[in-house]
C-alpha cells in the first residue's frame, strides 16, 4: 500500500475514521471519489502535513453539497488537476450563480498550483438551466491560477457575451486548451478567442459559414502564432460561403492554424466541404510561409510581385 499511487474509491475512505489511513500513504498522487449510500459530514480536516504527493483529485457523480463538504477537509493544496462532475443542481438562477461561483473561488483561492481544470456542471442535464460564465463571479477569479488547460461543460457566456470576452484574455493568459462543448461560437465570436496569447486547441459548438464582420470593441493586441486546432462539437458543417475566404479570415486570426475538425465524442464523419476547407487552410499556410521567408531575402520584393493578388 505504501507504494500506492492511484486509487479509486466512496467517500467513505475519507470520513474522521479512514482518512488517516490513506493520508499517509506517501506516493498516493491520485486520488478519485465517488459518493455513497451514506451521507458524507465534514467532521475535522485531514491531518497536518497529509497528502503532500496528492497532484489529481476527481469528484464524480457529486450532489452539489457534497463538495463544500470535502473542500473543508483541506487536502488540496498541492493539487495539479481537479475534475469535478455535479448530479445535481439548485432551483433557483440566483442559487445556482450562488453555488457556481463559490465553488470556482474556493478552488481559484485554494489550489495555487493548479493547471487542468473541469468542471461539469449538471453531468446528467437534469435541467436546461446552464451556469453563466459571468465575468466576476466565474471567469476573473481565475486568473489567480495558471490553468493550461479549461474545461467547462453545462455552461454558457451570459446574456452579453462581450462582457466575458473582453475579460478572458486576463484570466485565461496561460491556456493552451480551452473546451467548451456546450457554447455556440459564431464568426462574430470567434476573434475573441483570438486574444488568448498561449492557446493551442478550442473546442466548442462552431457556427461557421463566412468570415466574420469587424468589431470596433476588438483591439487585436497580440497575434497567436501557437494557436493549431479549431474543434467544432458537431457534426454539422454549415459553411456556405467561400472556403477560400473563410480559410484566409481563419488564418488572420490564426496564422499558424494546422485544421478545422468537426467531432461529437468519439464519433466522426468525414465532410468534403470540410475537407476543402482545411486543403484551403493548409495551401493558405504554407503560402504565407513562403511569402515570409522571401520577404527576408534581397530580392524579395521582386520575388513576392510574381504571387497574384489576393495569395
Amino acid at each position: 500500500m505504501r507504494n500506492l499511487r492511484e486509487l479509486h474509491t466512496t467517500i467513505e475512505l475519507l470520513t474522521s475514521d479512514s482518512i488517516i489511513g490513506i493520508s499517509k500513504l506517501p506516493c498516493l498522487e491520485s486520488l478519485t471519489i465517488r459518493p455513497a449510500t451514506r451521507t458524507f459530514y465534514f467532521e475535522e480536516p485531514a491531518p497536518i502535513g497529509s497528502f503532500q504527493s496528492l497532484r489529481r483529485f476527481s469528484l464524480e457523480r457529486a450532489p452539489v453539497e457534497l463538495f463544500e463538504e470535502i473542500w473543508k477537509l483541506e487536502m488540496f493544496e498541492f493539487l495539479t488537476s481537479l475534475k469535478l462532475n455535479f448530479v445535481t443542481v439548485h432551483s433557483t438562477p440566483e442559487e445556482i450563480r450562488a453555488w457556481s461561483g463559490s465553488v470556482v473561488s474556493s478552488i481559484c483561492n485554494h489550489c495555487p498550483a493548479l493547471v487542468d481544470l473541469s468542471i461539469d456542471f449538471d453531468f446528467d442535464q437534469n435541467t436546461d438551466v446552464y451556469v453563466e460564465l459571468l465575468p466576476d463571479e466565474i471567469i476573473l477569479p481565475m486568473r489567480k491560477i495558471s490553468l493550461e488547460k479549461l474545461e467547462l461543460r453545462s455552461a454558457e457566456f451570459c446574456a452579453n457575451p462581450v462582457e466575458g470576452y473582453l475579460v478572458i484574455p486576463t484570466a485565461w493568459s496561460h491556456l493552451n486548451t480551452l473546451c467548451l462543448v456546450d457554447i455556440a461560437v459564431t464568426a462574430t465570436d470567434l476573434p475573441w478567442f483570438a486574444e488568448l496569447p498561449n492557446l493551442e486547441t478550442l473546442i466548442v459548438q462552431l457556427v461557421l459559414s463566412a468570415p466574420g464582420p469587424s468589431d470596433s470593441r476588438l483591439v487585436r493586441k497580440t497575434i497567436n502564432t501557437r494557436f493549431k486546432l479549431l474543434n467544432s462539437w458537431s457534426h454539422k458543417v454549415n459553411i456556405m460561403g467561400d472556403v477560400h475566404d473563410i480559410a484566409r479570415w481563419l488564418l488572420s486570426l490564426w496564422p499558424g492554424l494546422d485544421r478545422v475538425k468537426w467531432t461529437k465524442g468519439e464519433e466522426k464523419k468525414p465532410d468534403p466541404v470540410a475537407g476543402a476547407l482545411n486543403g484551403a487552410i493548409s495551401f493558405l499556410r504554407r503560402m504565407n510561409e513562403t511569402k515570409a521567408r522571401l520577404a527576408r531575402e534581397e530580392y524579395g520584393s521582386r520575388a513576392l510581385s510574381l504571387f497574384s493578388e489576393g495569395l
